[in-house]
Parts: structure tokens; sequence; C-alpha cells
């Protein structure tokens, strides 16, 4: 019974191995940035081929920015639903990574924050 009972406890995958969590924290955290390098080289490209006859046709050009919209939608999506796969089966330093995108970019931002407000503050902060 005993014996049975330790087959069902899940191995770690990483069990200590730091090359292991670190490779996988980068390939999350790299991954994404790939992924949205490769989006938005493709929405670049879609609008310089098309931007020309999309100019003349006003009717076509609002759906094509309602699809990608739509499209990033699904890209959020499916991230989410990749985390969540991520953390099922073991992999938790890649959904770190790829959480950590967001986290790191809210950072930058009260940071930036932070700093315009003291600028115009006067410097005092008070």
């Amino acid at each position: 019974m005993v014996e049975e009972q330790e087959t069902l406890v899940k191995e770690d995958y990483y069990e200590g191995n730091t090359g292991r969590k670190v490779g996988d924290f980068c390939m999350g955290f790299f991954g994404v940035a790939i992924i949205g390098l490769i989006y938005g080289g493709f929405i670049f490209l879609f609008n310089y081929l098309f931007n020309s006859s999309l100019s003349s046709n006003y009717i076509m050009a609002p759906f094509l920015g309602i699809f990608f919209q739509i499209f990033q939608l699904l890209i959020l999506i499916l991230g989410i639903l990749i985390c969540v796969k991520m953390f099922k089966i073991g992999r938790k330093y890649i959904a770190f990574g790829i959480l950590a995108i967001p986290i790191l970019a809210i950072l930058a931002l009260l940071i930036l924050f932070g700093a315009c407000f003291i600028a115009f503050s006067g410097g005092s902060g008070w």
C-alpha cells in the first residue's frame, strides 16, 4: 500500500537542477518575446503590402483592425492556456517566464510614472 502511494507522487522535473530552471524560464520569457516580434512583423508587413490598396477601400479597412484585435485576444487566451498547461505538467518555470513579461512591463511603467512625478513636482517628491 505504501509503495503504491509513493508511485502516485509526481516526480519533480527540476529536482534541484538549476540549469533546467533557468533554461525553462528563458524559454518562456524569450519564447513569448519572439512570438510577439513575429506577430508584430506580420502586422507591419501586412500593412505595408496592402496599405495602398486599402486606403482607397474605406469599407474593408476597419474590419482588418478588428481582425487584428481579435487575433491579439486569441494569442492572449492561448498564452493563458499554455501557462495553465505548464503548471499542470510540472514545468512551472516556463509559465513563470511567460508571466514575467507583463509583470516587468507594469513595473517599468510604475518606475516611469514615479520618475515623471518626481520631475514634475520640483524634484523633492513632497
